[in-house]
């Protein structure tokens, strides 16, 4: 780590976290139109490359696995055909730095620990505190996606988690979601469309982050 406070890594002109609204109020109301929030230039590009020069090295030790699945991570539905959106066959493969190794010292460890960060994300999603999530490998992951690698549509089997693209591919690795198939009722709508389960691959190694924590046990359910 280099020294940087938080204010030096997050564009804090463009998204003033630390003083949560209007920020806050912007991303409610994106969550409640389209069910993700996305923040174009969160962080500094100066904080970006220095990121990757940290975790760059760390490559090398990542965990390596191919799941395939459907897009409810669940068995297959015997109530539709094989080819229905509900069973069709997805692959996810890619390279994995748990928790772990990522150093405690490291700037994406700072972002996470930040309680500014976590205020403001509870904020977001609405729920009155977050607290850092005890899973010793899965709260704070790098995901790193080689030439031809994917992450297979599906639905997240968590209340919600935060995303950070640190590299993007050098050709597909398109981003998707859809808004509206995870109502807040807690009862995941069917896919119904074709386009609900196509897949993306990338052309190029394109690491990002995924961070994890867990909503105040008064909270009720949120989504993300």
């Amino acid at each position: 780590m280099t020294g940087e406070r938080l204010e030096d890594l997050i564009d804090t002109a463009r998204y003033p976290i630390g003083q949560l609204e209007p920020a806050a109020a912007r991303g409610r109301a994106a969550l409640a139109r389209d069910g993700a929030y996305v923040l174009h230039g969160f962080l500094r590009p100066a904080s970006v490359e220095a990121m990757l020069r940290e975790l760059r090295p760390l490559f090398a030790q990542s965990y390596y696995c191919r799941q395939d699945h459907n897009p409810y991570l669940a068995p297959a539905d015997p109530a539709f055909a094989a080819g229905h959106p509900r069973n069709r066959p997805q692959r996810s493969d890619k390279g994995c730095l748990a928790d772990d190794q990522i150093p405690a010292d490291s700037l994406l460890r700072r972002l996470y620990d930040s309680s500014n960060l976590r205020r403001f994300i509870a904020a977001v999603i609405g729920v009155p505190r977050l607290h850092p999530y005890e899973d010793p490998l899965g709260s704070l992951n790098v995901n790193v996606f080689d030439p031809g690698q994917q992450l297979g549509w599906h639905f997240d089997n968590a209340d919600f988690a935060v995303t950070l693209m640190l590299q993007a591919a050098e050709g597909g690795g398109v981003y998707e979601y859809v808004p509206g198939l995870r109502p807040r009722t807690g009862k995941t709508t069917r896919p119904s469309r074709e386009s609900s389960t196509a897949g993306a691959t990338g052309s190029g190694s394109s690491p990002w982050g995924r961070a994890r924590w867990s909503c105040s046990a008064a909270a009720g359910p949120c989504t993300a």
